[in-house]
């Protein structure tokens, strides 16, 4: 696999918690997925820039945080391509979860509330991963 193929089949991790990036990382990586841990939202902008194939993101990473340079290189992308995040919440609305209220203007959002099952990440993973081939090959 060349590092172009790898930068852009990669997910960028930003958890509020260091624990929960890792636990998501051990999955990816179990699951045969590359994937690199951020620790704040302008290293994730930074990761962003060199190629990803999806974002997964707690929603308390979120929280607090200026959020304009992540809207802006989602709204700067190409017109061929749809960047999937997947944004890890609590259960409830954007009353019991502030974050959520942000899923339009990250556009190709999914919603994953934990607690969830690993193979509930991986199926999110592999599909969004699938959807951003087609997108890199368009």
């Amino acid at each position: 696999m060349s590092v172009a193929h790898a930068t852009c089949e990669r997910a960028i991790i930003l958890a509020a918690l260091g624990g929960d990036g890792q636990l998501a990382l051990m999955m990816l990586k179990e699951a045969g997925y590359d994937g690199i841990i951020t620790r704040s939202l302008p290293e994730l902008c930074a990761e962003l820039e060199n190629g990803a194939g999806l974002l997964l993101i707690s929603s308390e990473a979120l929280l607090g945080s200026d959020l304009e340079p992540l809207f802006s290189l989602i709204e700067e992308q190409p017109a061929w391509s749809d960047l999937p995040i997947v944004l890890m919440t609590y259960h409830g609305g954007p009353e019991q979860n502030p974050a959520s209220r942000f899923g339009p203007q990250l556009g190709n959002v999914t919603f994953l509330e934990r607690p969830f099952h690993p193979v509930t990440l991986i199926s999110l993973v592999t599909t969004a991963l699938r959807g951003r081939r087609r997108q890199y090959e368009a």
